[in-house]
């Protein structure tokens, strides 16, 4: 191509770094310096028999508009992978504002962070053959502190989050927490982001990546120094690939090193990953208040493979003409069985004013998904409106945990802090006798807090609330509150998208609240449960918009 349509790699400053980058023993990894050593005949004919890429050990530095390639062309797809080093992070200082005060520090621009991307060597496969190639402009103009690229998996190390005080601007940062994000991205989309506790910006950190396999997608693990950010953090839809290469880059106002870098392949996948049995339970369906808010589906479930190891449910939210529903609305998926029970499936809030699109494990509702099921979207819209899609993929193959019943416990939204109405008068006492086949049990608790002020303390949505579950002598408590809702992948968005909220954030699938209460099975082979809430009083109640607790809740025994 013309040089135009290239940007030039970073240059690697020596003949040993580039040899760094040769076919190296599988059972060795090298300094640069021992490179040449090793470097040999033999050991590249057992790389080549292997059908693997080689162990790589790098000092790399990366600077902005400089992204940095390197090659692993690996031959088959990998059923995991390792990348570690020693990460550094630090400000350029050729951004730094000019004092003439030779006794005041440099005022150094804020770094913007570093990402890597790991590339699908099937589907880039134009890229160029050495390090110090090339690289097509599509992949050289990588924003790398969110790296999002088709047929990729990214991870952006994100240092500048700016606080902010307007509710309604861009920057997410209401609340001035500290900032240093990691995020994950997955086929040019971002997937999730966490806050990192301790500070890593200007000093040397361990890094850890490991990405693994498996049916239905991959278990990504991203450490700092013995820290986990993510540990084995499972991320739907992620395809097996063989590693082309690695691209990596800092972001504006950055300077980024990784020493000792080096790229570990796991073994070749002998065969592929399972193609899922894919069922469309709503296709571009018309959700508003002009038609129906809760339309409703007929699906046949026959088709589904008779052992299954996972159940992926896809739902995207486009659109509609004349217009997409500007305000965030509480919306659910529901299942109901031969009796009418009615089983949640998913929880969502719709964001602001744009399109969504997410995925979500609902392997534990595998015992309903049978015959032929009644399903329904419900979206508490009234404005403009949404076109829903929902496909749930059936993985063949054995589940690490074979959910054998699902049985609903409390359903509703309760209001809370009526004196006149107690929310003890809601959560009852369950009494539950548990299947013979029964060997553990999970307890999921779906609840989000609805209602503004006037009502006290601004409840239920921006008021955190403790709760407690008691299985038989056994009690087990959380906070109903989320703090990470200005990193909700989908942002920013219009309205105050970027406040902490009990229990959801606008745009997101709501996460439910699972507890493994299987040391509570006795003898006797029955649960007592119980569910409070910590005590609250409204005296300045809303009629018209009263604090909620919606609540489903479910518990799920397993062979």
């Amino acid at each position: 191509m013309p040089a135009s349509q290239h940007r030039r790699l970073q240059p690697h400053c020596s003949l040993a770094i580039a040899l760094c980058f040769a076919i190296l023993s599988l059972t060795a990894v090298v300094t640069l310096t021992q490179a040449h050593e090793v470097a040999d005949a033999r050991s590249t004919e057992r790389n080549r028999a292997s059908n693997q890429p080689a162990h790589h050990s790098a000092d790399l530095r990366f600077d902005p508009d400089k992204p940095t390639l390197i090659p692993l062309n690996a031959n088959n797809p990998l059923t995991s992978f390792r990348i570690s080093g020693v990460l550094h992070i630090t400000s350029n200082p050729a951004n730094q504002t000019p004092d003439n005060n030779p006794e005041h520090k440099p005022n150094l621009a804020p770094a913007e962070g570093f990402g890597l991307l790991i590339l699908d060597g099937d589907f880039h496969n134009n890229l160029p053959a050495t390090p110090d190639g090339l690289l097509p402009d599509n992949l050289a103009a990588i924003d790398f502190v969110s790296p999002n690229l088709a047929r990729s998996i990214g991870i952006g190390f994100d240092t500048s989050n700016p606080p902010t005080d307007d509710p309604f601007d861009a920057n997410g940062n209401i609340h001035q927490r500290p900032e240093r994000e990691i995020s994950l991205h997955i086929d040019g989309r971002e997937r999730i982001k966490r806050l990192v506790a301790e500070p890593w910006l200007d000093r040397p950190i361990k890094l850890d990546i490991e990405i693994t396999y498996v049916i239905g997608g991959a278990e990504i693990s991203v450490k700092l120094d013995d820290t986990s950010i993510f540990d084995r953090t499972f991320l739907p839809g992620v395809l097996p690939m063989k590693p082309g290469a690695i691209l990596a880059g800092a972001g504006t106002n950055s300077i980024a090193s990784i020493n000792a870098m080096r790229f570990e392949p796991g073994p070749a996948s002998v065969t592929p990953m399972p193609e899922p049995v894919s069922i469309w339970v709503f296709d571009r369906q018309r959700v508003s208040s002009a038609t129906d808010r809760e339309p409703k589906s007929i699906v046949d479930f026959s088709s589904v493979p008779q052992q299954v190891a996972r159940v992926i449910a896809t739902l995207r939210l486009d659109a509609p003409a004349g217009g997409i529903d500007p305000w965030d609305r509480r919306g659910a998926l529901y299942l109901f069985d031969d009796q009418r029970q009615r089983f949640e499936v998913v929880r969502f809030m719709t964001p602001f004013a744009v399109e969504a699109e997410w995925q979500t494990d609902v392997t534990h509702l595998l015992p309903l998904f049978k015959d032929q099921k009644s399903l329904s979207v419900f979206i508490d819209t009234w404005r403009g409106g949404f076109l829903a899609s929902v496909r749930l993929d059936f993985y063949p193959g054995s589940p690490k945990r074979k959910p054998i019943e699902v049985r609903n416990l409390w359903q509703g939204e309760p209001v809370i802090g009526d004196a006149n109405q107690p929310v003890t008068d809601f959560f009852d006492s369950k009494f539950i006798l548990v299947p013979d086949a029964a060997r553990s049990l999970d307890i999921r608790i779906t609840a989000t807090g609805h209602g503004q002020a006037p009502n006290a303390q601004n409840a239920a949505e921006f008021m955190p609330i403790r709760r407690t579950l008691t299985v038989n002598s056994a009690q087990f408590e959380s906070t109903l509150w989320k703090t990470d809702v200005y990193l909700n992948p989908i942002r920013p968005q219009k309205g105050t998208w970027k406040y902490d909220r009990a229990g959801w954030a606008p745009g997101s699938i709501v996460e439910p609240w699972v507890i493994d209460a299987s040391q509570t099975l006795n003898s006797s082979r029955e649960l007592t449960l119980d569910y409070t809430l910590e005590p609250y009083e409204n005296p300045t109640p809303d009629p018209a918009n009263p604090p909620v607790h919606w609540i489903d809740a479910q518990v799920i025994f397993y062979e």
